[in-house]
Protein backbone atom coordinates (compact mmCIF):
# COMPACT_ATOMS: atom_id res chain seq x y z
CA UNK A 1 0.00 0.00 0.00
CA UNK A 2 1.60 3.29 -1.03
CA UNK A 3 2.39 5.40 2.02
CA UNK A 4 1.95 8.53 -0.07
CA UNK A 5 -1.87 8.21 -0.02
CA UNK A 6 -3.76 9.77 2.88
CA UNK A 7 -7.44 9.82 3.88
CA UNK A 8 -8.71 12.44 6.34
CA UNK A 9 -12.27 12.44 7.68
CA UNK A 10 -13.80 15.53 9.32
CA UNK A 11 -17.27 16.61 10.47
CA UNK A 12 -18.63 20.14 10.51
CA UNK A 13 -19.61 19.80 14.17
CA UNK A 14 -18.71 17.64 17.14
CA UNK A 15 -21.69 18.35 19.44
CA UNK A 16 -25.23 18.04 18.20
CA UNK A 17 -28.79 17.02 19.06
CA UNK A 18 -31.35 14.63 17.56
CA UNK A 19 -33.00 16.24 14.56
CA UNK A 20 -29.86 18.06 13.45
CA UNK A 21 -27.90 17.62 10.20
CA UNK A 22 -24.17 16.88 10.20
CA UNK A 23 -21.86 17.01 7.20
CA UNK A 24 -18.89 14.65 6.80
CA UNK A 25 -15.97 15.47 4.50
CA UNK A 26 -13.44 12.92 3.23
CA UNK A 27 -10.24 14.36 1.75
CA UNK A 28 -8.11 11.92 -0.29
CA UNK A 29 -4.59 13.01 -1.23
CA UNK A 30 -2.27 11.20 -3.63
CA UNK A 31 1.17 12.60 -2.94
CA UNK A 32 2.94 9.83 -4.83
CA UNK A 33 4.12 9.52 -8.41
CA UNK A 34 1.68 6.79 -9.45
CA UNK A 35 -2.03 7.21 -10.28
CA UNK A 36 -4.78 5.58 -8.25
CA UNK A 37 -7.39 3.64 -10.20
CA UNK A 38 -10.79 2.15 -9.32
CA UNK A 39 -11.01 4.50 -6.33
CA UNK A 40 -14.10 3.91 -4.14
CA UNK A 41 -15.00 5.70 -0.88
CA UNK A 42 -17.15 3.98 1.77
CA UNK A 43 -18.38 5.28 5.12
CA UNK A 44 -20.39 2.94 7.38
CA UNK A 45 -22.67 4.80 9.79
CA UNK A 46 -23.61 3.82 13.34
CA UNK A 47 -27.17 3.57 14.63
CA UNK A 48 -28.60 7.05 15.12
CA UNK A 49 -27.10 8.55 11.94
CA UNK A 50 -29.15 8.31 8.74
CA UNK A 51 -27.64 9.11 5.35
CA UNK A 52 -29.38 12.01 3.60
CA UNK A 53 -30.15 10.83 0.08
CA UNK A 54 -28.89 13.14 -2.65
CA UNK A 55 -26.35 14.92 -0.44
CA UNK A 56 -23.14 13.37 -1.86
CA UNK A 57 -20.82 15.94 -3.40
CA UNK A 58 -17.59 15.07 -5.22
CA UNK A 59 -15.22 17.98 -5.76
CA UNK A 60 -18.06 20.51 -5.85
CA UNK A 61 -20.44 18.44 -7.98
CA UNK A 62 -23.48 16.74 -6.49
CA UNK A 63 -23.91 13.07 -7.35
CA UNK A 64 -27.58 12.39 -6.48
CA UNK A 65 -27.43 8.61 -6.93
CA UNK A 66 -24.28 8.08 -4.84
CA UNK A 67 -24.43 6.42 -1.43
CA UNK A 68 -21.39 6.27 0.90
CA UNK A 69 -22.82 3.22 2.68
CA UNK A 70 -22.53 1.25 -0.56
CA UNK A 71 -19.56 3.13 -1.97
CA UNK A 72 -18.98 6.33 -3.91
CA UNK A 73 -17.03 5.53 -7.10
CA UNK A 74 -14.33 8.10 -7.81
CA UNK A 75 -12.36 6.17 -10.41
CA UNK A 76 -9.04 7.86 -11.20
CA UNK A 77 -6.88 10.10 -9.01
CA UNK A 78 -3.64 11.23 -10.58
CA UNK A 79 -0.27 11.80 -8.91
CA UNK A 80 -0.07 14.85 -6.58
CA UNK A 81 -3.84 15.23 -6.87
CA UNK A 82 -6.43 15.66 -4.13
CA UNK A 83 -10.17 15.09 -4.11
CA UNK A 84 -12.92 15.84 -1.60
CA UNK A 85 -16.11 13.88 -0.99
CA UNK A 86 -18.83 15.17 1.31
CA UNK A 87 -22.28 14.01 2.40
CA UNK A 88 -24.81 14.81 5.10
CA UNK A 89 -26.53 12.71 7.73
CA UNK A 90 -29.66 13.18 9.80
CA UNK A 91 -29.12 12.68 13.53
CA UNK A 92 -32.09 10.49 14.42
CA UNK A 93 -31.16 9.60 18.01
CA UNK A 94 -28.47 9.84 20.65
CA UNK A 95 -27.48 6.22 19.92
CA UNK A 96 -24.74 7.70 17.71
CA UNK A 97 -23.14 9.59 20.59
CA UNK A 98 -19.50 8.58 21.02
CA UNK A 99 -19.65 5.99 18.22
CA UNK A 100 -16.68 6.17 15.82
CA UNK A 101 -17.20 6.94 12.14
CA UNK A 102 -14.34 5.79 9.90
CA UNK A 103 -14.15 6.02 6.13
CA UNK A 104 -12.37 3.49 3.94
CA UNK A 105 -10.87 3.96 0.50
CA UNK A 106 -10.11 1.11 -1.90
CA UNK A 107 -8.01 1.61 -5.02
CA UNK A 108 -5.53 -0.14 -7.30
CA UNK A 109 -1.98 0.82 -8.19
CA UNK A 110 -0.38 -1.19 -11.00
CA UNK A 111 -3.22 -3.73 -10.72
CA UNK A 112 -2.56 -4.21 -6.98
CA UNK A 113 -5.65 -3.50 -4.85
CA UNK A 114 -5.23 -1.66 -1.56
CA UNK A 115 -7.49 -0.38 1.20
CA UNK A 116 -6.82 2.60 3.43
CA UNK A 117 -8.75 3.81 6.48
CA UNK A 118 -9.22 7.34 7.71
CA UNK A 119 -8.99 8.70 11.20
CA UNK A 120 -11.95 8.20 13.55
CA UNK A 121 -14.53 10.95 14.10
CA UNK A 122 -16.96 10.87 17.01
CA UNK A 123 -20.03 12.98 17.66
CA UNK A 124 -21.44 13.88 21.02
CA UNK A 125 -25.21 13.70 20.68
CA UNK A 126 -27.04 15.15 23.65
CA UNK A 127 -29.64 12.91 25.25
CA UNK A 128 -31.25 16.05 26.70
CA UNK A 129 -31.58 18.61 23.91
CA UNK A 130 -31.80 22.34 24.66
CA UNK A 131 -35.15 23.64 25.81
CA UNK A 132 -36.79 26.64 24.16
CA UNK A 133 -40.17 27.14 25.85
CA UNK A 134 -42.48 30.01 24.96
CA UNK A 135 -45.68 31.25 26.56
CA UNK A 136 -48.06 34.17 26.18
CA UNK A 137 -50.27 35.66 28.88
CA UNK A 138 -53.48 35.79 26.80
CA UNK A 139 -55.14 33.31 24.46
CA UNK A 140 -57.92 35.69 23.33
CA UNK A 141 -57.49 39.43 22.88
CA UNK A 142 -59.07 42.44 21.23
CA UNK A 143 -57.51 45.55 19.67
CA UNK A 144 -56.07 47.80 22.36
CA UNK A 145 -54.79 44.88 24.44
CA UNK A 146 -51.09 44.40 25.15
CA UNK A 147 -49.81 40.82 25.45
CA UNK A 148 -46.59 39.64 27.09
CA UNK A 149 -44.41 36.87 25.68
CA UNK A 150 -41.88 34.97 27.82
CA UNK A 151 -39.22 32.67 26.33
CA UNK A 152 -37.08 30.37 28.47
CA UNK A 153 -33.84 28.98 27.01
CA UNK A 154 -32.05 26.21 28.90
CA UNK A 155 -29.43 23.48 28.42
CA UNK A 156 -30.24 20.49 30.66
CA UNK A 157 -26.83 18.94 29.95
CA UNK A 158 -23.81 19.15 27.68
CA UNK A 159 -21.23 21.88 27.11
CA UNK A 160 -21.79 25.60 27.53
CA UNK A 161 -22.99 27.13 24.26
CA UNK A 162 -23.70 30.60 22.97
CA UNK A 163 -27.29 31.34 21.95
CA UNK A 164 -28.87 33.76 19.49
CA UNK A 165 -32.64 34.31 19.73
CA UNK A 166 -34.75 35.43 16.78
CA UNK A 167 -38.46 36.09 16.88
CA UNK A 168 -40.87 37.66 14.41
CA UNK A 169 -43.91 39.52 15.71
CA UNK A 170 -46.97 37.88 14.12
CA UNK A 171 -49.50 39.64 11.92
CA UNK A 172 -52.02 41.63 13.92
CA UNK A 173 -49.54 42.61 16.64
CA UNK A 174 -46.95 45.35 16.97
CA UNK A 175 -43.83 45.24 19.14
CA UNK A 176 -43.93 47.63 22.11
CA UNK A 177 -40.72 49.62 21.93
CA UNK A 178 -38.16 49.12 24.73
CA UNK A 179 -40.17 46.27 26.28
CA UNK A 180 -37.49 43.62 25.65
CA UNK A 181 -35.73 42.28 28.74
CA UNK A 182 -33.22 39.47 29.37
CA UNK A 183 -33.33 37.88 32.81
CA UNK A 184 -35.41 40.79 34.04
CA UNK A 185 -33.02 43.49 32.81
CA UNK A 186 -33.82 45.83 29.89
CA UNK A 187 -31.91 44.87 26.77
CA UNK A 188 -29.81 47.40 24.87
CA UNK A 189 -30.60 45.50 21.67
CA UNK A 190 -34.28 45.59 20.75
CA UNK A 191 -34.48 44.01 17.28
CA UNK A 192 -35.86 40.50 17.72
CA UNK A 193 -36.02 39.81 13.99
CA UNK A 194 -32.31 40.60 13.52
CA UNK A 195 -31.28 38.37 16.42
CA UNK A 196 -30.73 38.86 20.13
CA UNK A 197 -27.50 37.44 21.64
CA UNK A 198 -28.26 35.70 24.94
CA UNK A 199 -24.64 35.05 25.91
CA UNK A 200 -23.54 31.76 27.46
CA UNK A 201 -26.20 29.13 28.13
CA UNK A 202 -25.41 26.16 30.34
CA UNK A 203 -27.08 23.83 32.79
CA UNK A 204 -26.49 26.42 35.52
CA UNK A 205 -27.20 29.56 33.47
CA UNK A 206 -30.50 29.50 31.57
CA UNK A 207 -31.92 32.69 30.07
CA UNK A 208 -35.40 34.20 30.23
CA UNK A 209 -36.49 36.74 27.62
CA UNK A 210 -39.69 38.77 27.80
CA UNK A 211 -41.28 41.37 25.56
CA UNK A 212 -44.68 42.91 24.89
CA UNK A 213 -46.79 43.38 21.77
CA UNK A 214 -49.82 45.60 21.19
CA UNK A 215 -52.91 44.28 19.42
CA UNK A 216 -53.66 46.21 16.22
CA UNK A 217 -57.14 47.13 14.89
CA UNK A 218 -59.05 44.28 13.27
CA UNK A 219 -61.98 44.29 10.88
CA UNK A 220 -64.15 41.59 9.36
CA UNK A 221 -66.12 38.58 10.52
CA UNK A 222 -63.12 36.26 10.87
CA UNK A 223 -60.90 36.29 13.97
CA UNK A 224 -57.14 36.39 13.44
CA UNK A 225 -54.84 33.72 14.83
CA UNK A 226 -51.53 35.29 15.85
CA UNK A 227 -49.13 32.33 15.74
CA UNK A 228 -45.62 32.89 17.05
CA UNK A 229 -42.53 30.65 17.19
CA UNK A 230 -39.12 31.60 18.57
CA UNK A 231 -35.83 30.28 17.15
CA UNK A 232 -32.59 29.89 19.07
CA UNK A 233 -29.31 29.19 17.31
CA UNK A 234 -26.78 27.45 19.52
CA UNK A 235 -23.08 27.63 18.67
CA UNK A 236 -19.86 26.44 20.26
CA UNK A 237 -17.70 28.49 22.59
CA UNK A 238 -14.55 26.44 23.24
CA UNK A 239 -13.59 22.82 22.76
CA UNK A 240 -16.67 21.75 20.80
CA UNK A 241 -17.90 22.49 17.30
CA UNK A 242 -21.66 23.00 17.42
CA UNK A 243 -24.17 24.88 15.28
CA UNK A 244 -27.85 23.99 15.41
CA UNK A 245 -31.20 25.70 15.79
CA UNK A 246 -34.02 24.79 18.17
CA UNK A 247 -37.59 26.00 17.68
CA UNK A 248 -39.91 26.82 20.53
CA UNK A 249 -43.42 25.52 20.90
CA UNK A 250 -45.88 27.72 18.97
CA UNK A 251 -48.01 30.20 20.88
CA UNK A 252 -51.44 31.06 19.49
CA UNK A 253 -53.39 34.15 20.44
CA UNK A 254 -56.78 34.73 18.83
CA UNK A 255 -57.49 38.37 17.98
CA UNK A 256 -61.21 39.07 17.85
CA UNK A 257 -63.40 42.15 18.13
CA UNK A 258 -67.10 42.97 18.26
CA UNK A 259 -68.29 45.67 15.88
CA UNK A 260 -71.75 46.75 14.75
CA UNK A 261 -73.44 49.01 12.22
CA UNK A 262 -76.82 50.57 13.07
CA UNK A 263 -79.47 52.35 11.02
CA UNK A 264 -82.86 53.81 11.99
CA UNK A 265 -85.46 54.29 9.24
CA UNK A 266 -89.00 55.67 9.80
CA UNK A 267 -91.90 54.75 7.52
CA UNK A 268 -92.42 58.43 6.69
CA UNK A 269 -90.53 61.70 6.77
CA UNK A 270 -93.69 63.85 6.87
CA UNK A 271 -96.39 63.40 9.52
CA UNK A 272 -99.01 65.24 11.52
CA UNK A 273 -99.67 65.96 15.15
CA UNK A 274 -101.39 63.03 16.80
CA UNK A 275 -100.25 60.59 14.10
CA UNK A 276 -98.25 57.37 14.58
CA UNK A 277 -94.81 56.75 13.04
CA UNK A 278 -93.30 53.30 12.58
CA UNK A 279 -89.50 52.88 12.83
CA UNK A 280 -87.20 50.01 11.85
CA UNK A 281 -83.77 49.84 13.50
CA UNK A 282 -81.32 47.43 11.87
CA UNK A 283 -78.28 46.31 13.87
CA UNK A 284 -75.72 44.38 11.80
CA UNK A 285 -72.78 42.54 13.36
CA UNK A 286 -69.68 43.27 11.25
CA UNK A 287 -67.09 41.98 13.73
CA UNK A 288 -65.74 38.56 14.70
CA UNK A 289 -66.94 38.49 18.31
CA UNK A 290 -70.33 38.02 19.98
CA UNK A 291 -71.49 40.78 22.29
CA UNK A 292 -74.38 41.93 24.45
CA UNK A 293 -76.18 45.04 23.18
CA UNK A 294 -77.88 48.03 24.77
CA UNK A 295 -80.05 50.21 22.54
CA UNK A 296 -81.04 53.67 23.80
CA UNK A 297 -82.08 57.13 22.63
CA UNK A 298 -84.35 55.78 19.91
CA UNK A 299 -87.55 57.51 21.10
CA UNK A 300 -87.42 61.20 20.08
CA UNK A 301 -88.39 63.96 22.48
CA UNK A 302 -92.03 65.02 22.26
CA UNK A 303 -93.40 61.66 21.13
CA UNK A 304 -94.80 58.69 23.04
CA UNK A 305 -93.60 55.12 22.53
CA UNK A 306 -96.35 52.57 22.04
CA UNK A 307 -94.88 49.72 24.18
CA UNK A 308 -96.99 46.96 22.64
CA UNK A 309 -95.40 47.62 19.24
CA UNK A 310 -91.80 47.02 20.37
CA UNK A 311 -90.32 43.80 18.92
CA UNK A 312 -86.87 42.32 18.34
CA UNK A 313 -86.67 39.95 15.38
CA UNK A 314 -90.44 39.61 15.49
CA UNK A 315 -90.61 38.80 19.21
CA UNK A 316 -92.22 41.14 21.78
CA UNK A 317 -89.69 43.10 23.82
CA UNK A 318 -89.72 45.39 26.84
CA UNK A 319 -87.70 48.40 27.84
CA UNK A 320 -85.57 48.39 30.97
CA UNK A 321 -85.05 51.91 32.30
CA UNK A 322 -85.58 53.42 28.83
CA UNK A 323 -83.11 51.02 27.20
CA UNK A 324 -83.54 47.83 25.19
CA UNK A 325 -81.24 44.92 26.06
CA UNK A 326 -80.23 42.23 23.54
CA UNK A 327 -78.32 39.51 25.36
CA UNK A 328 -76.31 38.00 22.51
CA UNK A 329 -75.51 39.18 18.99
CA UNK A 330 -73.17 36.69 17.26
CA UNK A 331 -70.88 37.54 14.31
CA UNK A 332 -72.77 38.03 11.05
CA UNK A 333 -76.14 38.37 12.76
CA UNK A 334 -78.78 41.02 12.06
CA UNK A 335 -81.10 42.31 14.79
CA UNK A 336 -84.34 43.94 13.60
CA UNK A 337 -85.97 46.26 16.13
CA UNK A 338 -89.44 47.57 15.24
CA UNK A 339 -91.62 49.99 17.18
CA UNK A 340 -94.11 52.81 16.78
CA UNK A 341 -94.54 56.12 18.54
CA UNK A 342 -97.26 58.76 18.51
CA UNK A 343 -96.62 62.43 17.93
CA UNK A 344 -98.22 64.58 20.62
CA UNK A 345 -101.29 66.54 19.57
CA UNK A 346 -99.66 69.60 21.12
CA UNK A 347 -96.25 69.04 19.53
CA UNK A 348 -94.72 72.55 19.58
CA UNK A 349 -92.22 72.31 16.70
CA UNK A 350 -92.34 71.99 12.93
CA UNK A 351 -90.00 68.97 12.87
CA UNK A 352 -88.08 66.61 15.11
CA UNK A 353 -84.98 64.44 14.73
CA UNK A 354 -84.81 60.73 15.44
CA UNK A 355 -81.72 58.73 16.26
CA UNK A 356 -80.52 55.58 18.00
CA UNK A 357 -77.46 54.88 20.13
CA UNK A 358 -75.98 51.38 20.42
CA UNK A 359 -73.50 50.23 23.07
CA UNK A 360 -72.00 46.74 23.28
CA UNK A 361 -69.87 44.79 25.69
CA UNK A 362 -68.11 41.43 25.89
CA UNK A 363 -65.55 39.67 28.08
CA UNK A 364 -62.39 37.78 27.08
CA UNK A 365 -60.47 35.89 29.77
CA UNK A 366 -61.81 38.20 32.47
CA UNK A 367 -61.11 41.41 30.54
CA UNK A 368 -64.11 43.59 29.65
CA UNK A 369 -64.38 45.30 26.26
CA UNK A 370 -66.90 47.89 25.12
CA UNK A 371 -67.85 49.76 21.98
CA UNK A 372 -70.55 52.05 20.63
CA UNK A 373 -72.13 53.32 17.43
CA UNK A 374 -74.81 55.85 16.50
CA UNK A 375 -77.33 55.58 13.70
CA UNK A 376 -77.44 58.38 11.12
CA UNK A 377 -80.18 60.78 12.27
CA UNK A 378 -83.45 61.17 10.43
CA UNK A 379 -85.79 64.21 10.43
CA UNK A 380 -89.58 64.16 10.33
CA UNK A 381 -91.56 67.26 9.36
CA UNK A 382 -94.71 67.75 11.45
CA UNK A 383 -97.86 69.38 10.01
CA UNK A 384 -100.79 70.68 12.02
CA UNK A 385 -104.01 69.50 10.32
CA UNK A 386 -106.06 72.05 12.29
CA UNK A 387 -104.40 74.90 10.44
Amino acid sequence: MPSSVSVVLTANKSFTIPGDLVQYIITISNDGSLPLNNLIVRVPLPLGLDFLTGSVNVNGQFVPAANPLIGVPIGFLGPTAEIGVSFSVFVSSDDASGKPVISSVTFTVDSVESILFSNSVQLIVSSEPPVVAKRVDALQVSPGNVVTYVITVALPSGPTLSALLTDVIPEGLSYVQNSLAINGRPSVLQDLAAGLPLGEISEATPATVSFRAAVLPLSGLQPLQAVNVARVRFRDLTGFTADFTVLSNPTITVVTVADFRITAVPNTLVSEKGETVQVLITITSIGSQSASLTLSGFVPSGVTLLPQTLTVNGQPAQLQFSTLEISNAPPGSVQLVRFSYQISATFPRLFFTGNAFLAWRYTLEGRRFTGSAMAPPYQITVHDISE
